[in-house]
């Protein structure tokens, strides 16, 4: 039976989320899971048994990215990677997998690396370069990108396979470099609500920056009912007038939705294509991977970008104009969901 190690990197749910689809389409592999912050969260809730990674943490003062903060707030990392680095060889030496399969976690990177481990990626980073071609960044998304091209050409050079979820064609020009599908979890689970709207806060600290404009908003427009996922910002169910908060909330509810409103979270937005639900993306500000992915949903015609969210009022009443409009684009697009099973087939064929 082939052995497959998983590493997850755990800022916000994103990454967790789409590894978690690759494992429910496996078949005839053995498998465990490393996992830091977030992602170590959620798969221990949904059951499993993760292998605990000291992980990257954000300052949590504003709905704001700032690299410079992020840098401080993490200035203990590299004892963190010391403790990572023994904790992964420790585990290999035990497991012995056929591969490494790492989703954007940086210790197992360096592992893999110094011990010649065959590695297989996962990224959707390599998808902003040709976006940032087509729009205008600051000066501190360009460093961003800057430090992402220069992680990326690392990653691409030390993987023997890297595979690139994405909802736009594309063409791979290296060998190595795979392009899948959306990564899209199938969940079920009953869905209590008819005729909303989702919103859907995602997995990072950020989102609590957001949530009180959302009910601001939402309790404004009474004709319309809106379900919000608080991603644990609140501890159980609670229900306004025209609207209901949960903690947590299967992806079924996706699928019943009128629409989406959500942060720039590539797995998030990913899904969202998939179901055909026109997108209201409210990027972190300064964060320049959520920035151009919420540029290429409102670019393809999928939905709107606010940029600020003291504007969110405005764009609120345009996304609700346009909502049909986008509705339509998706479905000529009519982008498959099947990337899990893509990247299964492939983990299964080693």
């Amino acid at each position: 039976m082939r052995r497959v190690l998983f590493s997850v990197l755990g800022v916000g749910l994103g990454h967790a989320t789409r590894v978690h689809a690759i494992l429910n389409e496996l078949r005839g592999v053995k498998y465990k899971i490393l996992a830091s912050g977030e992602a170590y969260k959620y798969f221990r809730l949904k059951g499993f048994t993760p292998i605990k990674l000291g992980g990257i943490e954000f300052p949590e003062k504003e709905f704001a990215f700032d690299l410079f903060s992020t840098l401080l707030k993490n200035l203990d990392y590299p004892i963190k990677m010391t403790t990572n680095y023994r904790k992964i060889v420790s585990v290999l030496e035990e497991f012995r997998p056929d591969v490494i399969f790492c989703d954007s976690e940086p210790s197992t990177f360096l592992v893999a690396e110094a011990k010649g481990y065959p590695l297989y990626s996962l990224t959707n980073l390599i998808t902003l370069f040709d976006e940032a071609k087509r729009v205008s960044l600051t000066k501190e998304m360009e460093r961003q990108l800057f430090v992402i091209k220069r992680l990326m050409e690392h990653v691409i050079r030390n993987s023997e396979k890297v595979f690139v979820p994405t909802f736009i064609k594309a063409k791979s020009y290296l060998r190595r470099i795979t392009y899948v599908n959306p990564i899209v979890r199938k969940e079920r689970g009953q869905v209590k609500e008819r005729d909303f709207y989702l919103v859907m806060l995602g997995g990072s600290p950020f989102a609590y920056h957001v949530l009180g404009k959302i009910i601001e908003l939402a309790s404004s427009y009474e004709s319309r009912r809106f379900v919000i996922s608080t991603n644990w910002l609140l501890r159980g169910i609670s229900k306004r007038r025209n609207m209901v908060l949960y903690p947590f909330l299967p992806l079924s509810y996706m699928k019943h939705a009128r629409a989406v409103i959500t942060l720039g979270g590539y797995s998030t937005l990913s899904e969202a294509v998939s179901f055909k639900k026109p997108v209201l993306s409210v990027p972190i500000k300064g964060h320049v991977e959520q920035f151009l992915n919420a540029h290429m949903i409102e670019r393809l015609g999928f939905g709107l970008m606010c940029r600020r969210v003291e504007k969110l009022e405005k764009y609120v009443e345009k996304f609700f104009e346009k909502e049909e409009e986008f509705r339509e684009n998706l479905e000529k697009a009519n982008v498959r969901g099947n990337g899990a099973e893509q990247i299964a087939r492939s983990l299964q064929g080693l």
